[in-house]
């Protein structure tokens, strides 16, 4: 059988479209997924005012939701399960946080590190004193929960989530000039960790954060905390 340049092009294209199609529908299926997810949990992406356009998102509004809202009943283990009743966990002090906690509405006080910071290794890592901090502040609904639901078990300094009423944007500023040095801090504990405090996976997270990411994520919290609005992907960025 012949086989043409025209007949090879057609099946090429052919087999992309299949490709992409099946790109999309597994993309669909992994939205639906989150989308039950976050209804189990009582909250709505829409609902919690996310958007991906949003280069900095307000992650307070949702966790006001989390903390009050009852869940449903048959997520039984879910964050807001554990979190009501007056959970004293909102009870950090912003005097008692680690100088490593990276600028964002949440920080943790004073209190032990260890255990409750390799659990939360997306958010939380342990300085040299046993105290946990955040070193990736969340910025998705999934993220919001994933880090509320440690909290809820977690440090015994407590969570506190008004930073926002304490970084000013020469703190923010003043955090970023010193970064070399969180990275020496960073480098030094991948050198000599401490089993019970220090995880070399998470160590390597925060590393590449700094290095990637960080930045961005920054710029977007001071737009934030000047100008009390959520920026977008075209708003121009105040420099670091």
């Amino acid at each position: 059988m012949d086989v043409t340049p025209l007949s090879v092009s057609a099946f090429v294209v052919a087999a992309v479209a299949v490709m992409r199609l099946a790109a999309l529908a597994d993309a669909n299926l992994k939205a639906r997924e989150a989308r039950k997810s976050w209804a189990l949990l009582g909250y709505d992406r829409r609902a919690a005012g996310w958007d991906p356009c949003l280069v900095y998102w307000d992650p307070l509004p949702m966790t006001h939701e989390v903390l009050d809202v009852p869940t449903a009943p048959d997520a039984p283990d879910a964050v807001g399960d554990r979190l009501a009743n007056g959970h004293p966990f909102i009870n950090g002090r912003w005097a008692d946080r680690s100088w490593l906690s990276v600028p964002g509405p949440f920080f943790i006080g004073a209190g032990g590190g260890g255990p409750e910071a390799r659990m939360a290794a997306a958010h939380f890592l342990a300085d040299d004193g046993g105290r946990s901090f955040v070193h990736r502040q969340p910025r998705t609904p999934r993220e919001v929960c994933d880090f509320l639901g440690v909290a809820a078990i977690g440090p015994a300094g407590g969570c506190g989530w008004d930073g926002d009423e304490y970084w000013t944007p020469a703190a923010v500023r003043a955090w970023w000039a010193d970064r070399d040095r969180v990275r020496a801090w960073i480098d030094a504990r991948l050198a000599d960790p401490d089993p019970a405090y220090h995880d070399p996976a998470t160590l390597r997270a925060f590393a590449a954060h700094l290095d990637h990411g960080l930045e961005d994520y920054l710029r977007g919290y001071l737009f934030w905390l000047i100008t009390g609005r959520q920026p977008t992907r075209h708003d121009p960025l105040p420099p670091l």
